[in-house]
């Protein structure tokens, strides 16, 4: 599966997580860490940042950086970078910005907005994440099957499902998924999650995520953490 110029599935990507701004001298350093695409957190820039994107923007796409536009609900953990906004909010700069990137990222949750955004995605030829988010514990694996074929009857290329492990049978359930199913990514969050970054990738997760500013999820690592692991193992 293509996202961009990036083969998505044949070797861990590393998507590193711009947040607040987009400035040169960060992104410069995190594609010279190894960073492989990067994820604009559009909910965590102020108004007059989000104005200065479609400039930003074109200049990344003329470097044939992969793009990821993420504007996520305080539902699940949206930062506060604009106060807060609403789907109306969020559904007119999914339909602004589209264009601009190679994907986008929208929650399973996001009901109100979630046909529009992935039909403007899809007629654009953007590939499309469908997320998941549980930051207090991972669900049964009823549960969790059930998203997967919820995200892919709305129209997912990819399902992304990123859940807090508190020990190593939820941490289990979650490598199950990479077992039985194809084109998701999967993440176990917290401290005993720290490995699933390094570890799911190998296992197909397609990709992994690592903030340019220090970490954006509880258990993230650094863009140069993640390489130098794939280093020793061979699959980077």
């Amino acid at each position: 599966m293509l996202l961009g110029a990036l083969t998505l599935g044949k070797a861990p990507i590393i998507c590193a997580v711009a947040e607040k701004s987009i400035e040169s001298r960060k992104i410069n350093a995190a594609l010279k860490a190894g960073a492989d695409m990067l994820e604009i957190r559009v909910d965590t820039f102020s108004k007059l940042e989000i104005k200065k994107l479609p400039t930003t923007l074109k200049r990344l796409k003329a470097r044939k950086i992969p793009l990821l536009l993420t504007i996520r609900s305080q539902k699940e953990n949206g930062k506060s970078g604009t106060g807060g906004m609403t789907d109306k909010e969020r559904l007119a700069l999914f339909t602004e910005l589209t264009p601009l990137f190679d994907a986008v990222d929208i929650e399973l949750s996001s009901k109100k907005i979630l046909k529009k955004v992935i039909s403007t995605a899809k007629e654009k030829k953007k590939r499309v994440i469908v997320s998941f988010h549980n930051f207090k514990s991972t669900p049964s694996a009823k549960s969790l099957a059930k998203t997967i074929n919820e995200a892919r009857k709305a129209g997912a290329d990819i399902v992304k499902l990123a859940a807090t492990t508190k020990g190593k049978a939820e941490l289990n359930r979650l490598t199950s998924l990479l077992a039985c199913d194809k084109n998701l990514i999967v993440i176990a969050m917290g401290v005993a999650g720290k490995p699933s970054r390094v570890f799911f990738p190998m296992l197909g997760s397609l990709i992994t995520y690592a903030g340019i500013s220090g970490a954006n999820a509880p258990g993230q690592l650094s863009i140069a953490k993640l390489k130098s692991e794939f280093r020793l193992y061979a699959v980077k």
